[in-house]
């Protein structure tokens, strides 16, 4: 599996105004709270990557790009140095939620195959959630 420092499971709540961190796992320090709750106006531009089915890939946070500061900067504070989000979607095609991965040791350009695992994951994810 992936060898990472923490691990997300988000999902978004029904008025898709907020998500909840339904799962977190770590192996560095800063993870947050489980159940904490997370303004989606506040990660807007992975909220629309997500939509779109897109992946949220960033190798290094300390020089990200321009027009993902704000994730970059909330990053920072967390000590993460790479991100990789992929999208969990309802078998409706309705976005559901993310996994996030993050590595907090050092910057990390991400395989194909760990993307491919992690994708398979959130699909899988998203087939628990319906029956749940």
């Amino acid at each position: 599996m992936l060898q990472v420092d923490r691990t997300h499971l988000i999902l978004c709540s029904a008025d898709s105004r907020t998500a909840k961190r339904a799962y977190a796992w770590q192996r560095c320090a800063h993870a947050g709270r489980k159940d904490e709750s997370i303004a989606l106006s506040s990660c807007s531009w992975l909220i629309r990557r997500h939509e779109r089915g897109r992946n949220v890939v960033i190798r290094d946070v300390q020089n990200a790009r321009a027009d993902v500061a704000d994730v970059a900067r909330a990053l920072r504070a967390r000590q993460t140095c790479a991100l990789l989000a992929v999208p969990i979607f309802s078998t409706a095609g309705e976005l559901a939620g993310s996994i996030v991965f993050e590595d907090c040791t050092k910057e990390r350009s991400w395989r194909r195959w760990e993307i491919e695992i992690a994708r398979t994951v959130a699909r899988m994810a998203g087939y628990r959630l319906e029956q749940s």
